[in-house]
């Protein structure tokens, strides 16, 4: 049976507690702190700090239209069509460096595949005003001072389906245990906000100490080796 499961705090028992998909989390500021139980492991390997000035490099279009555009430590990615995919090398962003998705509504999507050898480091600014989806298989480390502000956000380090991203929804499926990139994880102790949609974060093992913040949307940590999440309506499943 696929199964979903976060971890909510309980402020009058004070402790962590684990609850069914659509239990939300609330501090009075309306946000919310989750945490996987099971493998707390910071990203595997070591790998070289990412300049304050770092942005996303060798960004190619694989599918839809876009145009990228960068100034000094600022990058703008301009979406033309409803379903963007593309390709990066890196997407590392510096603690003074920002990436903004200019999309053509709040349903648009991007998917960014990155082929790096270390996991993103993700410590700056990431906007969007519609649904960002980053996979990369070496993981994420969202910093403390990163701020991200999008309509949606999900994260992965299984890989993503470009059929089903396509079809509107994502497909998100362990690597092969023969090939030589394991999935890895994602440690986040950045501010995440997102406007309307969800936040998914999704790797065999995620830690986080930072706060997620949604308009009315869903909030999930899935530690699995398959999720499919079916975007509207919004259904997660994982097995």
């Amino acid at each position: 049976m696929n199964k979903v499961f976060r971890v909510v705090w309980n402020s009058t028992l004070g402790c962590w507690q684990v609850a069914g998909e659509l239990v939300r989390n609330k501090t009075k500021s309306g946000s919310a702190s989750l945490l996987v139980v099971a493998g707390l492991l910071a990203p595997n390997g070591a790998f070289a700090g990412v300049a304050d000035n770092a942005l996303p490099s060798g960004g190619v279009v694989a599918s839809g239209a876009a145009a990228v555009q960068q100034a000094n430590a600022q990058m703008v990615i301009q979406q033309s069509s409803q379903n963007l995919v593309m390709d990066w090398q890196s997407f590392d962003i510096g603690a003074n460096a920002s990436v903004k998705f200019e999309q053509p509504n709040v349903n648009a999507a991007a998917l960014n595949r990155i082929h790096s050898s270390h996991p993103s480091e993700i410590l700056g600014q990431l906007q969007a005003n519609g649904q960002v989806v980053l996979a990369d298989s070496h993981g994420f480390v969202f910093g403390a001072n990163a701020a991200i502000n999008v309509n949606s956000l999900v994260a992965s380090t299984l890989a993503i389906s470009e059929q089903g991203f396509l079809d509107g929804s994502i497909h998100a499926q362990a690597a092969s245990a023969t090939t030589a990139s394991p999935n890895g994880s994602i440690s986040t102790a950045a501010d995440i906000k997102a406007a309307g949609g969800m936040v998914a974060l999704i790797a065999p093992s995620i830690a986080n100490t930072g706060n997620i913040e949604t308009n009315g949307g869903q909030i999930a940590l899935l530690a699995g080796n398959k999720v499919r999440i079916d975007c509207n309506p919004p259904i997660i499943s994982i097995s």
